[in-house]
C-alpha cells in the first residue's frame, strides 16, 4: 500500500484543497525577478492569503473534518471556489479561456540553479517572510502537507507582461475570498473582521523601512484604484466562480485592507517628519493630498489671531495655571474663517546656558514642529482619535519660562457651544457613575486607540485620566462616552525616535500614573520608557473608569500636595491587591477586573516589561497580539446611548 496514498486518505479532502492554495500563494508571492515598480504586487498577493489564512483559522479548517465549522452542505462550494484560486496562480492561462494561448503567463517555473536576486532588496525571500505576522500553526501544517505529497515547483520567476492581467487576477482571487467570507455565520463574520484587523496591525508593526511601508500602501489602495478606474458597482454574488470572472467592487475587499493602509500611511509620515522630508512627492506615493510648500511655516500661529473664551481669560489673569484653555482662531488662510479651538499650554523651564530671553529652545523648537505637523495630519491621525492640531505658537510666561501652546480643532462633528472637558475632571466631579455597558465600551474604545497607536510603534508616554477628553455643553453637561479623544501627546514620539524624544516632566503628581521602572526622573537618556508602560498606564486609567473615581482617591491619597515617594511607589501594589481585584470583579465583571490585573502587572510571563518592544518587529508583533488576546477580546463591543450626566 502506498504509505503517501494511506497518509492522505487520513487527512480531510478539504484541508488538501485549502493547503495546496495557500502553496500556490507562498510560491507566487516568493516568485523572483519582479521590476521594482511592481514589488507591491507580491504584497498584495501576500495580504491575500493571509486574508485566506484569517478565515481558515475562524472556520477551523484542519486535518480532520469534524472541526470545520461552516455548514457542511456548503462543504463542496467551498472546495470548488478554494481550488479555482489554486489553478488561477498555478497556470494563469487557465482563467479565462479567451485568454488561452494568447498571453504569456505571468510566473513559469524557475530552472534549479538560477538565482534572479535583481538589484533590490525586495527579493530577499527572508525579507519578505520577516515583514509578516509569524503564522507558525495552520500555514505551517498546510505547506507541510503538500511539500510532502506533492510534486510542485520549488519556486516561480515573474514574466510580468501586462499589469492590468496582474490586476485582474488579484481582483478574482479577492473576489473569491470575500465569498468564502460571506459563507460564514454573521458570528463568525464578526470575528473574522476583527481577525483581519489584528493582521493588518501585526503587518505594520513589522514593516519599518520607507520602502517596505510605501509597498504596503501601495498594495492596500491598489483595490480601490482599479474599482476607481473602472467605475465599479458592488458585484451582487450569485455563484462563486462566475463573480470570480467579475471585478471586485471598493467596497469588498478595498473595505478590509483600509485599516491597513491607514496605520501604514501614518508610520509613513511620522518617519518622514522625523527625517523632514515629508513632501509632495512622497504624498503622492502614500496616496496623500498635496500640501502647501509653506506648510511648516504656516503651523506656527500668530497668538494675535487668537481670542480666549473670557472664563479662560479670567483664569489666566488669576494664574490659575490651567493646561487647557478654549477661544476662536481667525484663520487667515482660509479667508478669515473663525475656527472653535482649545490650547493645551505646556511649560518648558530653560536648560543653562539657555536662557528665554534668547528665544525658543532650538532642540525644543524643531520638536514641537515635528509633533504639530504629524498631529495635524487628521486624516492618518483620527483613527487614534486623536484631535486634529492647527499649529503651535510660543510665549513668555515669566523672565525664565517659556510657554509653548498646542492649538487644537473641534472636531467637525462637535458644536462650537462644546467644551472639551477631562474624564478626570468627570471622575472628581458630581457626575453620577455612567451605567456598566457604557463603561465597558469606553475602556474598549480607549484600548482600541492604544492598540492602533502602538501598532505604528509611537509610544503616548502620558497615559492618564486628564488626557482623555469629551466634548460637553456647558448648560446641560450631555456627555457622549462613545467619543473619547486622547490627547496629551506633548511627549509622545516613534518608539526608535532619538530626535523626537523628550523627558516629561518630573513630578510625583505625574509619577503616579507611571510605570515604577520610569517613576522619578528622566528615563528617555536610558532608553527606558516601552510600549508595556502606556498600557501599565492605561490599567490606572481603566481602573478609575471601574469606580468611577480618580486615582488619588482609590489609592487613599487624601491631599495630592502631599505627595511622599511611597505613596507614588505603592499604587501598584494597592491596585493589585485581593481587596481591590474583588472590588473591580464587584463593579466591572470577572473579565475587566482581569484586563486591570493584567494591565498593571505586564501581559504575559513570557513577555517582560523590562525589555518588552526594544527587539523591534518580533516582540512588537507578539505584544499586539497580546494586547488583543488579552485586553480587547475581553471587552466585547456594545452599543449605548450618550449619557445625560447631571451635576
Amino acid at each position: 500500500m502506498d504509505p503517501v496514498g494511506a497518509s492522505l486518505g487520513a487527512i480531510s479532502l478539504l484541508f488538501q484543497v485549502f493547503s495546496g492554495c495557500m502553496k500556490a500563494y507562498q510560491l507566487v508571492s516568493e516568485a523572483q525577478g519582479l521590476e521594482e515598480k511592481h514589488r507591491f504586487f507580491r504584497i498584495r498577493f501576500k495580504t491575500e492569503q493571509y486574508r485566506l489564512l484569517d478565515w481558515g483559522a475562524v472556520a477551523k479548517i484542519d486535518e480532520q473534518d469534524g472541526t470545520f465549522l461552516t455548514n457542511k452542505a456548503n462543504r463542496a462550494v467551498i472546495m470548488e471556489v478554494l481550488d479555482e484560486q489554486y489553478h488561477l496562480m498555478m497556470n494563469y492561462q487557465k482563467f479565462d479561456d479567451r485568454l488561452r494561448g494568447t498571453v504569456a503567463p505571468l510566473f513559469r517555473e524557475q530552472p534549479d540553479g538560477l538565482n534572479i536576486t535583481g538589484r533590490n532588496r525586495g527579493d530577499d525571500l527572508d525579507d519578505l517572510a520577516g515583514r509578516f505576522p509569524n503564522a507558525d500553526g495552520l500555514l505551517k501544517k498546510a505547506l507541510g502537507l503538500v511539500d510532502s505529497t506533492r510534486k510542485l515547483p520549488a519556486r516561480f520567476r515573474w514574466v510580468f507582461s501586462d499589469r492590468e492581467n496582474m490586476e485582474d487576477l488579484l481582483s478574482r482571487l479577492a473576489t473569491m475570498n470575500n465569498f468564502l467570507r460571506d459563507m460564514l455565520s454573521t458570528h463568525q463574520i464578526e470575528i473574522l473582521r476583527a481577525q483581519e484587523i489584528r493582521t493588518s496591525y501585526q503587518i505594520v508593526q513589522m514593516n519599518s523601512r520607507m520602502d517596505h511601508l510605501i509597498e504596503v500602501i501601495q498594495a492596500g489602495i491598489l483595490p480601490l484604484r482599479v474599482a476607481a478606474a473602472r467605475n465599479l458597482a458592488p458585484a451582487v454574488i450569485i455563484d462563486p466562480l462566475q463573480s470570480s470572472r467579475r471585478e471586485a467592487s471598493a467596497d469588498g475587499f478595498g473595505q478590509c485592507l483600509q485599516p491597513l493602509v491607514n496605520l501604514a500611511q501614518f508610520k509613513a509620515i511620522s518617519q518622514a517628519v522625523e527625517e523632514q522630508a515629508l513632501d509632495n512627492e512622497l504624498r503622492d506615493q502614500i496616496g496623500l493630498q498635496h500640501q502647501p510648500d509653506d506648510r511648516p511655516r504656516g503651523l506656527c500661529l500668530d497668538p494675535s489671531r487668537l481670542e480666549l473664551d473670557a472664563r479662560d481669560l479670567a483664569d489666566k489673569s488669576n494664574q490659575k495655571g490651567q493646561r487647557r484653555a478654549t477661544g476662536w482662531y481667525q484663520d487667515s488662510s482660509a479667508g478669515q474663517t473663525y475656527r472653535r479651538i482649545w490650547i493645551e499650554w505646556k511649560q518648558m523651564e530653560p536648560q543653562h546656558p539657555h536662557k528665554s530671553q534668547d528665544g525658543p529652545n532650538p532642540a525644543t523648537l524643531k520638536r514641537f514642529q515635528a509633533l504639530v505637523a504629524l498631529l495635524h495630519e487628521n486624516d492618518v491621525t483620527s483613527q487614534f482619535r486623536a484631535p486634529k492640531c492647527l499649529g503651535y505658537f510660543f510665549q513668555k510666561a515669566t523672565r525664565d519660562v517659556i510657554q509653548y501652546g498646542l492649538v487644537f480643532e473641534n472636531p467637525t462633528d462637535v458644536s462650537p457651544s462644546y467644551r472639551p472637558t477631562s474624564l478626570r475632571s468627570l471622575l472628581g466631579g458630581d457626575f453620577r457613575m455612567p451605567s456598566l455597558s457604557a463603561r465597558v465600551a469606553l475602556i474598549r474604545t480607549l484600548a482600541e486607540s492604544l492598540e492602533k497607536l502602538h501598532a505604528v510603534n509611537w509610544l503616548h508616554k502620558d497615559v492618564r485620566s486628564d488626557n482623555i477628553i469629551f466634548f460637553s455643553r456647558e448648560e446641560d453637561d450631555l456627555l457622549d462616552l462613545k467619543k473619547p479623544y486622547l490627547s496629551g501627546f506633548d511627549y509622545s514620539r516613534p518608539e526608535s525616535s532619538v530626535s523626537l524624544s523628550e523627558n516629561a516632566p518630573t513630578s510625583l503628581c505625574n509619577d503616579l500614573y507611571r510605570h515604577p521602572n520610569v517613576q522619578g526622573g528622566p528615563v528617555e537618556r536610558s532608553g527606558a520608557y516601552r510600549k508595556c508602560h502606556d498600557i501599565y498606564s492605561m490599567g490606572l486609567v481603566f481602573a478609575e473608569i471601574s469606580l468611577w473615581k480618580p486615582l488619588e482617591s482609590l489609592v487613599g491619597i487624601v491631599d495630592t500636595a502631599q505627595l511622599k515617594v511611597s505613596d507614588v511607589s505603592s499604587v501598584r501594589g494597592t491596585l493589585m491587591s485581593k481587596s481591590y481585584q474583588e472590588s473591580f470583579q464587584s463593579f466591572m465583571g470577572d473579565t475587566v477586573a482581569q484586563v486591570i490585573q493584567i494591565c498593571l502587572q505586564g501581559l504575559s510571563a513570557g513577555i517582560s516589561t523590562e525589555n518588552t518592544s526594544r527587539r523591534e518587529s518580533l516582540e512588537g508583533e507578539q505584544l499586539q497580539a497580546m494586547f488583543y488576546k488579552i485586553v480587547l477580546r475581553a471587552t466585547p463591543a456594545r452599543r449605548y446611548s450618550p449619557l445625560l450626566l447631571p451635576p
